[in-house]
């Protein structure tokens, strides 16, 4: 198999944040609007009142299991699971239920990523490879392969690595590097 490349979930293959704003919105009429907050994570961003609401959903049961797929990620995905070695790789360990969720999630949505190939962890500083997907500057710093920024709206500052906005634009650098 070629290269290994490592994909993260939240923010990269699912859309955490979309239903993070969606929840509190149907359970306490607050609207977050994103722009107003960008380049801050939401702990960075709100008042404490509403970081306590919004850090409690990751542990509830059944939050990640309904989580909606990133625009173009599956198809892409599958595209590049013909090049690449593809793992996924989530730091979700600090949200006990998440792990059932994100496994039964990535089965309905990814099933042909076998579950050898699904990294949940508490941090991702061990994980090798030769590319990383995340949305984290974080994760990305301590990587050893090429690091890769997909956009969202809490690293819209971030200049440090390669930003991709969207699964056509990575897809296109991902499979032009295959070779």
């Amino acid at each position: 198999m070629g290269k290994r490349l490592i994909l993260d979930m939240d923010e990269v293959l699912a859309c955490y944040t979309r239903k993070v704003i969606e929840t509190l919105r149907k359970e306490t009429g607050i609207f977050i609007d994103l722009d107003k907050v960008k380049g801050k994570f939401l702990s960075q961003s709100l008042e404490s009142r509403l970081v306590e609401i919004v850090s409690s959903y990751p542990y509830r049961k059944g939050f990640f299991r309904d989580l909606e797929v990133m625009p173009g990620s599956r198809e892409m995905v599958k595209q590049l699971s013909h090049y690449y070695d593809i793992y996924i790789a989530s730091a979700c360990l600090q949200h006990p239920n998440s792990v059932s969720d994100k496994l039964v999630w990535l089965n309905i949505n990814f099933p042909f990523i076998p579950f050898q190939k699904i990294i949940l962890c508490g941090e991702k500083t061990a994980i090798c490879g030769d590319y990383l997907v995340d949305d984290h500057p974080k994760h990305l710093a301590s990587f050893n392969g090429k690091a890769l920024l997909f956009t969202a709206f809490h690293n819209s500052n971030e200049n440090r690595f390669p930003r991709f906005d969207n699964w056509e634009q990575l897809g296109k650098y991902l499979l032009g590097s295959a070779a």
